[in-house]
């Protein structure tokens, strides 16, 4: 009996280590599933475009490539994804306008995203070519990172300030302000600038973490990281 109960537990650790293999390898293959497109996805609500040189607000549609330049707003009660060549998915809240100043993989990955009002979430998996870069920043702050999953917080009001939230991994910060000061943080940090964009502080917080949609956005990261483990494992095949 004894023997036997060892055998299953042996069985189960090997299961385990076998499940953790696929999961950290799909993972490490994900550069053979990287797609050559930036694209827009609907949530829910309202859903708003203005293409590169355009003076003109269009309804935005599920399936739309998003370039350099485009410039998407959601309505109220409206959500919005933007996915980004398979390595990073950025989120926008309700209320949310973001400028999409970089989306280009024709060679690394560069995206840089300008938040006007509103919130949006990034989650950036590991880059895997070292001159990838993934910036979001607002006209207070800029946040530089490499395999991340954070928030950027812009309030509508006139004399707003930056907030910045990070969840997971690494984050480099840097004041738009006089000061031009740089801050690295850590997982749970948060950082929040003044209306001149200078740094105020950096601190750890639990009212984000407890935020409902902090909490939305940590379970769409799941199912993100997941979706694209697949996509790497059936690339493969």
């Amino acid at each position: 009996m004894k023997k036997r109960s060892i055998f299953l537990i042996v069985l189960v650790v090997i299961a385990l280590c076998a499940v953790s293999f696929w999961w950290f390898w799909s993972l490490g293959s994900i550069g053979e599933a990287v797609t050559p497109t930036a694209k827009l996805v609907v949530e829910k609500g309202d859903v708003y475009i203005t293409k590169k040189g355009g003076t003109t607000e269009q309804s935005a549609a599920s399936g739309m490539e998003v370039s350099s330049g485009d410039k998407i707003r959601t309505g109220e009660n409206s959500e919005a994804s933007l996915l980004l060549f398979g390595l990073a998915e950025t989120r926008l809240d309700s209320k949310t306008t973001l400028l999409v100043e970089n989306a280009d993989k024709s060679g690394s990955m560069q995206v840089g995203l300008d938040l006007i009002q509103g919130r949006i979430w990034n989650r950036v998996l590991k880059l895997l070519d070292i001159q990838d870069s993934f910036k979001a920043e607002t006209d207070q702050l800029v946040s530089t990172v490499r395999g991340t999953a954070f928030a950027v917080e812009k309030d509508q009001a006139e004399n707003a300030v930056t907030n910045i939230y990070l969840r997971d991994g690494g984050l480099e910060v840097q004041s738009k302000g006089a000061e031009k000061k740089k801050v690295l943080i850590a997982d749970g940090w948060s950082v929040a600038s003044d209306e001149s964009g200078n740094i105020m502080q950096a601190s750890t917080s639990t009212a984000w973490e407890n935020d409902p949609w902090v909490q939305a956005m940590r379970k769409a990261d799941q199912n993100f990281e997941q979706a694209t483990a697949r996509e790497a494992v059936q690339s493969m095949q």
